[in-house]
């Protein structure tokens, strides 16, 4: 209230290990084994939660969707299997590539070390799963990329 936040609070994933929503939790991922419709019910009858916390809460929700256009959407623009879709474009690759590389930082440069040198390097050892087949680029679950190119 403070910030004039309207939005709601998620879980990370997995990151719920008790019905929260006193707390101010109003969604968890994944699933729902925590903030479910059965513990809610039985918090409600017990005094542990009152209904207005329940209602702030799903109107905070709503709020989003409504505010971000969500519920205009037809419901075909929900359709699972519009994620398998690849809309990737060699525009979008290149873009990508060239962002990742103004965009990287060196962050400490020990003794002048870098730019390194052909004439002052002949090898260099890259230590652990570095290498294209073992590269970890990201991690899984909303976050998940197939990257066009790892090198």
């Amino acid at each position: 209230e403070v910030l004039g936040f309207k939005g709601y609070v998620m879980s990370d994933w997995g990151a719920t290990h008790s019905t929260s929503i006193a707390a101010g939790l109003d969604v968890e991922q994944p699933g729902s084994s925590w903030m479910n419709a059965e513990l809610l019910s039985a918090m409600l009858e017990a005094g542990a939660v009152t209904q207005e916390a329940v209602d702030e809460s799903v109107t905070r929700i709503l709020w989003s969707m409504f505010s971000t256009g969500v519920m205009d959407e037809p419901v075909d623009a929900w359709d699972w299997k519009r994620q398998q879709r690849n809309v990737t474009t060699q525009a979008s690759i290149d873009l990508t590539r060239r962002l990742s590389a103004a965009s990287t930082v060196l962050l400490r440069n020990e003794h002048g070390l870098l730019p390194i040198s052909r004439s002052t390097a002949s090898r260099i050892a890259v230590i652990g799963l570095a290498d294209a087949n073992n590269a970890v680029v990201h991690a899984g679950g909303s976050g998940s990329v197939v990257p066009s190119y790892v090198g």
